[in-house]
């Protein structure tokens, strides 16, 4: 959005003896608009996601819990929620419904801009025994942005990121993407569980600044405020989800 504005104050008047009249004349002017009335943007979904994770302008397919302004005094962030697509299938003797899993990371608007800028005149000046007179200027501008929280002080941007087949992961191993049926009873894999702490509620340290502390190096427990866990360092799997149904390899 930009946004310009203009005003306009300007006196005059005579002075004699007991008798003092004056006239003004004052008006404004504010114009709001679209810069870029057509824009054209990537979207990316939950199959692609990892497609858009360096494109600052894309759009990606989430909703946020409780999502509005924050202040110091606001206890957390609002929660994510990928939109993921749930596909049923249907057949003789055969009925069920699955959806697409793949790794966590961190999820940002489009970049955005408003810019705003405001001058404003006035002026006065009388006449009569004495004469005098004045003028003032003032010029206001105002910028403003919504962009992804940067790198230099967000850690989890390079550390928890998607990933991809061109990633140079192993092809046969690692999935970035994969189905599964929903309500399906299999194990899980301890070693990935513990890797991303379990069910314990980790937040990153954060200084008054907005920067993470020691470059994302600790995570507090919030099981117990007392004491810190070992960071979540790396979302990708050692090894493919355990599934009873659909284990075969994918050719996405």
């Amino acid at each position: 959005m930009l946004t310009n504005s203009v005003s306009v104050d300007i006196g005059t008047g005579i002075e004699a003896f007991w008798i003092n009249g004056k006239l003004r004349v004052g008006g404004y002017f504010n114009n709001q608009r679209i810069k870029f009335p057509i824009k054209s943007s990537s979207a990316y979904g939950f199959f692609y996601v990892d497609k858009g994770r360096n494109d600052i302008y894309g759009m990606h397919d989430f909703n946020r819990e409780k999502d509005g302004a924050f202040t110091n005094n606001t206890p957390h962030l609002p929660l994510t929620q990928m939109t993921y697509d749930i596909y049923t299938v249907s057949g003789q003797g055969l009925s069920g419904m699955f959806r697409l899993h793949r790794d966590f990371a961190t999820v940002y608007d489009p970049y955005t801009f408003s810019n705003s800028t405001g001058n404003s005149f006035g002026g006065d000046a009388g006449g009569g025994n004495l004469f005098k007179g004045g003028i003032n200027y003032r010029n206001t501008s105002n910028y403003s942005q919504k962009v992804r929280w940067t790198s230099n002080s967000n850690q989890t941007r390079n550390n928890l990121s998607f990933n991809g087949r061109e990633d140079g992961l192993d092809p046969i191993l690692y999935e970035p993407f994969y189905m599964k049926s929903a309500g399906e009873f299999t194990t899980i894999d301890d070693n990935y569980f513990n890797k991303i702490q379990g069910f314990n509620p980790v937040r990153i340290e954060i200084t008054k600044d907005g920067e993470a502390l020691q470059n994302y190096k600790k995570l507090t427990n919030l099981s117990s405020m007392t004491e810190s866990s070992t960071p979540v360092v790396s979302n990708i799997r050692a090894k493919r989800d355990r599934r009873n149904r659909g284990n075969e390899k994918s050719f996405f």
